[in-house]
């Protein structure tokens, strides 16, 4: 109605919530919304008897269980037969599937990022390194490099001679 009390539903929005259908009809939508929710709630519903267009939205849904779920809402009036206001109609969608693939390409396109970055970086050491002039130059700076621009914490190379029994005849590293 006007003041935000369901007075009807189908079956699926009193399942979202978690009620039974005689728990939601009589609920005030307030008690269906995240606390921090209600004064943007006010705001909306003021709009709406101001016979504004309200934009479809999300918002944090409130669970009979106390757990929060985003829901995309569309809002509008509903008239009487003289045209005046009589009610608000909404049309809630759980979105919550679709907030968790946003979350995942969120997550995958920054290890993406990552990745190209380390990528630019391992190649600028290795253009570095390979203007160094003397076997010894290229392990120190391979470590040094691999410190201060790759951010390994630790690093080692071990030098092994030509023979069959590959004998190390040399360390270079941080510990």
């Amino acid at each position: 109605d006007l003041n935000g009390i369901v007075i009807e539903s189908n079956q699926r929005g009193a399942d979202m919530f978690g009620y039974s259908m005689d728990e939601f009809v009589g609920m005030s939508a307030e008690a269906l919304i995240a606390p921090s929710e209600i004064a943007n709630r006010r705001q909306r519903r003021k709009a709406l008897m101001v016979e504004e267009i309200v934009p479809i939205y999300e918002r944090m849904a409130l669970h009979k269980d106390g757990t929060l779920f985003p829901v995309e809402v569309n809002s509008s009036l509903g008239y009487d037969v003289e045209g005046k206001p009589a009610y608000t109609f909404s049309i809630l969608r759980d979105i919550s599937e679709r907030k968790q693939a946003e979350e995942s390409l969120r997550k995958s396109e920054e290890t993406a990022r990552e990745f190209q970055e380390k990528l630019t970086t391992l190649l600028e050491v290795n253009l570095e390194l390979s203007r160094v002039e003397s076997l010894d130059e290229l392990y120190r700076r391979a470590i040094e490099l691999g410190v201060e621009r790759l951010g390994f914490d630790r690093l080692g190379l071990f030098r092994f001679d030509d023979s069959e029994t590959k004998t190390m005849v040399g360390t270079y590293g941080i510990n």
